[in-house]
Formats: structure tokens, sequence, C-alpha cells
């Protein structure tokens, strides 16, 4: 397992967390228009972009999970993760600590985003987790398959709605959610996952 191939995979999380993180949380964007569009026309491409927003955070969000798998799976197993993206069968390999310690994360989010209020169209007051159906860990794992095969084809929303990012879904209906004073999964998942990749480095260090 070398080390640049671990600080490269980093890398490439950081970016995707920091790419879907800022198209989830930074609302202005310069829209291109044409000369003379109606209101009507405005306002369908302000929700077009939206939307587009929301799909590719989506997708960097599932790799963002994907690759903080893999590198768990390879610190607790000390070697190179195989190519697959059935993430969920990785996870059933990891070390029993991992496993809970990662679960933990992703349930205290959950937990966090559930009891997040809205006001729905009747201006009455609605908690996210009575809205729609989240996903729970192993839920989410199998869905990420998918997302990663197919999301990026078909752009469907499909099954309980993701935790991960700022777009949830029931059935045909999609809502956007505002920027959270918190930090969501995606970034826990880093930070854990960061975490995991420097205690190893410290222990080989050591060892040398």
């Amino acid at each position: 397992m070398e080390k640049s191939r671990l600080d490269s995979r980093m890398s490439s999380m950081r970016y995707c967390m920091d790419v879907a993180k800022y198209l989830d949380d930074s609302p202005q964007h310069f829209i291109p228009l044409p000369s003379g569009a109606s209101d009507a026309e405005i306002q369908q491409a302000r929700d077009q972009h939206r939307l587009s927003r929301k799909n590719v955070a989506h997708m960097l969000n599932a790799i963002v999970l994907e690759i903080a798998i893999k590198v768990i799976w390879e610190l607790d197993n000390n070697e190179d993760c195989r190519y697959t993206h059935n993430i969920c069968s990785l996870f059933g390999e990891l070390r029993e600590k991992s496993r809970g310690e990662l679960t933990e994360i992703y349930d205290g989010k959950l937990a966090m985003l559930a009891r997040v209020e809205g006001t729905d169209k009747r201006g009455q007051r609605i908690k996210l987790g009575d809205l729609v159906q989240l996903q729970s860990l192993q839920e989410a794992l199998v869905a990420n398959e998918d997302t990663m095969k197919n999301f990026k084809y078909d752009g469907d929303f499909n099954g309980k709605s993701s935790a991960m990012g700022s777009v949830i879904w029931s059935n045909e209906i999609l809502w956007t959610i505002p920027p959270l004073s918190y930090q969501r999964i995606p970034e826990a998942l880093y930070h854990y996952t960061m975490g995991r990749v420097e205690e190893a480095s410290s222990v080989e260090d050591s060892r040398s």
C-alpha cells in the first residue's frame, strides 16, 4: 500500500468534497440568459441551473463515499483495494471498529438532518425526517453503487432520499436544502478518513 496512492485518493476525495460543498452552499451563480428573456424563461433557467448543480454535487458526494470506504478498506486490509463500485461488500470486509466508527458518524449526521425544520406550502413547520425517508448507512452504500454506475447517464434520484448532500426527494418531487450550519456527512467522512491515513502514516514512520 503506497503512500503516494493514498495521498492521491485523499486529494481526489478532498476536491470532490470541496466542489460539492461549493455547489450546495453558494446560491449565487452567473446564469447566461438570452436578451429579452421573459420572467417565465428566467425562472425556468434558474430552476434548471439549480437542478444541474444538485446533480453534479450528488455525483461528487457519491465519489466521496466510495473513496472513503476504499481507503479505509486498504488501511484495514493492508493491500490495494480491488476495482469495484460495490462498496457495500467492501464495508462488510472492514474491521469491526471501522464499521462501528463509520456507522456512528453517519447515524449522528443523519439524525441531525432529520431534525432540520422547514416550512411547507401551507406555512406549517415540518421536519425533514417527517417529509422524506432518509437512507440508512447500509441503504446508502447500496444506492451509491447505482449512483456511480447509472446516475451520470440517467440523472434519476431513486429509492429513499440521500442524507449526503442538500437535495432530498420523495417519488417525483425534489427539494433543495439551504446551507446548513453543521458539518455534513461528506466532510465528516473526509476528516475521519484523513485522520486514519495520518494515524497509519505515523505508525509507519515510527517503525522505519
